[in-house]
């Protein structure tokens, strides 16, 4: 082999192929155009070993710069390998920060926060946030299992209650008590209700650790006590919140209410005003008493138009359903009190569903357990209750009056009457009664129809012992437009011995209506 001195070059115009084989004694690279060895690499970047670069990685993240996380097109990270130097993707090094196990020294860890006044039912979602506090509570809670959240074994979570008065607290089946802390079931006026739950992934329950219950001394909080619009009270109470404050005292606090004078800080009294504003009340010599006044009196001086004079509305035909409604599912709610003497079978409600109005019918008596009503309704979906917005019509619903006469022993179409609509309507619910049972065995099964369609996808069916069914509900959002036919099928009977004389009431309500207050 022909041997190339080292004041030459050797010029080559083709790849190098070493075949294998390591270039050996690599002299150190001087220029930028120069290889470099591996020693030297090492010494530049500053090698280590792989628990040093984890080391170093887990200062990054604990360290004064930690929440400047480089982004995924900026400064890589490297770390040493099996001997050799690799890059560490952004991708890996978050994977690391969210797996490692290390020391958070001097650091806040900022917790997540709900803040509201107040909620009808709270329902604690950990994966967004950590506390839950409602600052100025009016009126019964529920708090319901999480929906959407993912917790883990250990995972904490505070719920924060202070409360205007005492109203009942409600708790569903995944808060349970332990170690001497009971589950409020009220709160207490004017005070702080602390509780802290640890998450047992095992049982899938949130454990109650810790229940606080804490006065309030500062004055933000004496506004909060009092709703009753009483200033005596509430000067009161800010007084005595101001004496308690530390370095307040006192002096402060009296110049803030009643025992103080006005004599050195405003300009000195007049003797004619006060004179008149301490004598005897009077009124000028020649005033008429109100009681003097004649009608003769007032339509003397009433002449030509009036123009400014007006009436309120003689009254509303929706009325505000008292309580607080709380959505139990699909077809029920539930309401604070006791409502059962006139939410029963036949009342229209009506609610909105982000501000889009819903219409149903109660369909059976309602039930009531201290301290709630439970209301069972047919008609639309009950996905939601606007605040505020459900309300009772004070009449009856429609009614279209379907017969069959005679033994009612076949199936067929169009066996009824037709009912011709005569204004639009929303179709509430069905029911289904027989003048005389069957003997037998079987149900009769009925179909309502709007022209020809059907808007029960549950059919009515009535056993062949009973007399009456219950109310079907409709298709959600089903409805009648002026002129439309409204025709009944039979769709199956019962067995061997028939009922006798069929009806079928509709529970229609004029749609016009949902669009008055």
């Amino acid at each position: 082999m022909e041997k190339v001195l080292s004041s030459e070059q050797l010029l080559i115009d083709a790849d190098l192929d070493a075949n294998g084989k390591k270039i050996k004694n690599l002299a150190a690279a001087v220029n930028p155009d120069e290889a470099v060895n591996l020693g030297q690499m090492e010494e530049a970047i500053g090698g280590g070993s792989d628990a040093e670069t984890e080391a170093s990685i887990a200062a990054i993240i604990t360290g004064a710069s930690a929440c400047q996380i480089l982004g995924e097109d900026e400064m890589p990270f490297y770390k040493k390998v099996g001997g050799l130097l690799k890059k560490v993707t952004y991708a890996n090094f978050m994977l690391y920060l969210n797996d490692a196990a290390g020391i958070f020294t001097n650091k806040r860890i900022i917790k997540r926060k709900m803040n509201l006044p107040f909620i009808d039912e709270l329902i604690p979602e950990v994966d967004t946030y950590d506390e839950f506090i409602l600052t100025g509570q009016e009126r019964n809670l529920l708090v319901s299992n999480y929906v959407t959240s993912t917790p883990e074994e250990g995972d904490r979570m505070l719920i924060y209650i202070f409360a205007v008065g005492v109203y009942t607290v409600g708790w569903e089946n995944k808060y349970v008590s332990y170690a001497g802390y009971s589950l409020p079931t009220a709160t207490i006026a004017n005070k702080r209700q602390i509780l802290e739950f640890r998450y047992e992934a095992n049982s899938h329950v949130w454990t109650l650790v810790k229940y606080d219950i804490q006065d309030l001394p500062f004055v933000r909080d004496a506004y909060y006590v009092h709703t009753d619009n009483n200033f005596t009270t509430i000067l009161k109470n800010i007084y005595d919140a101001l004496v308690s404050f530390p370095g307040f005292g006192t002096d402060h606090a009296n110049a803030a209410y009643g025992d103080h004078t006005h004599s050195d800080i405003y300009e000195p009294a007049n003797s004619n005003i006060q004179t008149h504003i301490t004598g005897t009340t009077h009124a000028p010599s020649n005033a008429q008493k109100n009681s003097d006044i004649t009608k003769a009196e007032i339509e003397a001086v009433l002449t030509g138009e009036l123009t400014s004079h007006s009436h309120a509305p003689a009254g509303s035909l929706w009325t505000l359903l008292p309580g607080t409604p709380v959505r139990i599912g699909n077809t029920s709610f539930r309401v604070t009190g006791d409502v059962t003497s006139y939410v029963a079978k036949g009342l229209v409600l009506k609610w909105t569903e982000s501000a889009v109005v819903k219409c149903a019918m109660v369909s059976i008596a309602s039930t009531y357990s201290n301290p709630n009503t439970t209301i069972t309704i047919v008609g639309d979906i009950m996905a939601s209750i606007d605040a505020s917005s459900l309300k009772y019509y004070l009449l009856e619903p429609t009614l279209a009056r379907f017969a069959y006469a005679g033994t009612v022993g076949a199936t067929g179409v169009d066996v009824m009457n037709m009912f011709p609509s005569d204004k639009p309507y929303r179709i509430l619910g069905g029911q289904m009664q027989v003048r005389t049972v069957a003997s037998t065995s079987g149900t009769t099964t009925v179909d309502i129809n709007v022209g020809g369609t059907t808007v029960f996808t549950t059919k009515l069916t009535l056993a062949y012992n009973s007399l009456a069914s219950v109310v079907f509900t409709a298709d959600n959002g089903s409805s009648l437009a002026a002129d439309n036919q409204v025709t009944i099928d039979i769709d199956g009977v019962t067995a061997t011995t028939f009922p006798v004389d069929l009806y079928i009431q509709l529970y229609l309500f004029p749609t016009r209506l949902l669009n008055l207050s």
